[in-house]
Parts: C-alpha cells; sequence; structure tokens
C-alpha cells in the first residue's frame, strides 16, 4: 500500500550506505509507493554517485510526485558527472510533474555542464 511518508532527509552518516536508500526511496516513489510526499532533501551524501543522483532525480519525471513543494538538493557527485540527474529535473519541470513545487534549491559543486545549466532554466522559465 501506499505510504504515509511526507518528507524525507537524506544526509552523510556514519551508519550504512546512503546511496542505497536513496536508490530504493526513488523505486518507491517511481511506483507511486509515495503519493503524500511533500518534502525531499538530499544534503552531502559522500558515498552518492552521478548515476544514483540521476536515478533519484528521474524517478520525479513519473509523475509520482506531483504533491511535492520542496525538493532542496546538495550534491558533491563522488564521481564527475551530475549532468543526467540535473537534466531530469528540468523535464519534471517541463513535463508539469512537480506542479506543486514552491521551493527548489540545487547545489551541485561540480560535474554538470552548462547545457544541463541551461535547459534546467528554460524549465523553470528563465
Amino acid at each position: 500500500g501506499a505510504s504515509p511518508l511526507e518528507e524525507i532527509v537524506f544526509t552523510d552518516g556514519n551508519r550504512g550506505s546512503v546511496s542505497d536508500g536513496v536508490v530504493a526511496f526513488a523505486d518507491a516513489l517511481s511506483s507511486g509507493h509515495l503519493p503524500q510526499l511533500r518534502g525531499l532533501t538530499l544534503h552531502r551524501p559522500s558515498d552518492l554517485r552521478g548515476e544514483e543522483f540521476a536515478t533519484l532525480c528521474e524517478s520525479l519525471t513519473t509523475g509520482n510526485a506531483a504533491r511535492l513543494q520542496t525538493l532542496d538538493l546538495e550534491f558533491r557527485p563522488v564521481d564527475p558527472d551530475a549532468t543526467t540527474g540535473v537534466l531530469a529535473i528540468g523535464k519534471a519541470m517541463r513535463e508539469k510533474g512537480l506542479y506543486s513545487l514552491e521551493s527548489f534549491r540545487l547545489s551541485i559543486r561540480s560535474g554538470v555542464g552548462g547545457a544541463a545549466m541551461s535547459a534546467l532554466g528554460m524549465a523553470m522559465g528563465w
């Protein structure tokens, strides 16, 4: 059944792998198991790679994050490519998959090309 979870925060910690939790969360979101989700925060997980970040961001394009109001992503990729994830966020915004979004913050230290940032800006109406 659907979970009543309304907010989730992923942060760097000493217990286990954040990346495993992020991928499992993305799968649950993509499958429609988190219809009440209103807030998603990702704060500097040290073991998250660009591929896992992309999986998380692509889960936002499924239409199952329609109630998401706050999206706060701070990411330092272990590998240097976060481009696919940023493009997926832009796609979700363009296709109205995030139509309830009221607050959006994206901070990525490296690994995003100018074309991806430009596409995200265009999706946001800049």
